[in-house]
This record gives C-alpha cells, structure tokens and sequence, in this order.
C-alpha cells in the first residue's frame, strides 16, 4: 500500500516537475533578449533523475556568453532573462506541484 502511494507520488510529482520545467523555459525564452536568436534557441529544461527524495529541474544555457547576457559583463549591463523567468513563474510552478501530490495521495487514487 505505502508503494504504491510512493509510486504514485513519484510518477504525479515527476510530471509536474517536467511541466513546471517546460513553463520556466518558455518564460526564459520570452524574456531572452535576440540578436541572432541563438541564445533564446538554445534554453532547455532539464529534469535531473531523483536522488532520494529530491527531483530536482534545470533550466539553462550552454551559450558561453549567457552569464554575461544574465549578469552583465564589462561594460555591458546585464539583461537577465533566467532567474526573471523563475520569479515569474513561482507561484505557478508551487500551484503544479502541489497539486499533483494533492491528486497522488486522493483517497480514490489508492
């Protein structure tokens, strides 16, 4: 019985990580200043795999430049489009995972 709650919580909290992931991407690409749109084109959500109890996404860039686009660099003044994209989407990301742990442990889902 406990499994199968644990499974369940794995597989609804895993999707919703995936989603939440996929809207702060969407957000960062949004927010990505363009030149040539290479930077925006090559923002990517990651879900890195469970360790223990922690699933944890990544949203980024393997643009060298980007830090100096998110931070600033020299003289240039930093245009951020990563951790805005994240702020933005916190109380969303917050609603999609406490609502798939909220459908994981529904007493007509055991």
């Amino acid at each position: 019985m406990m499994a199968d709650v644990t499974g369940r919580i794995e597989a609804e909290v895993g999707a919703a990580v995936e989603e939440a992931a996929a809207l702060v991407e969407a957000r960062a690409k949004e927010l990505c200043p363009v030149r040539t749109g290479r930077l925006r084109d090559s923002i990517r959500a990651e879900v890195a795999a469970m360790a223990g109890d922690v699933l944890r996404a990544e949203v980024g860039t393997d643009v060298a430049y980007a830090s100096a686009v998110e931070m600033g660099a020299g003289r240039a003044a930093a245009q951020p489009f990563l951790l805005p994209a994240l702020d933005a989407c916190r109380e969303e990301v917050r609603r999609i995972i406490a609502e798939a742990v909220r459908r994981a442990l529904r007493p007509d889902a055991v």
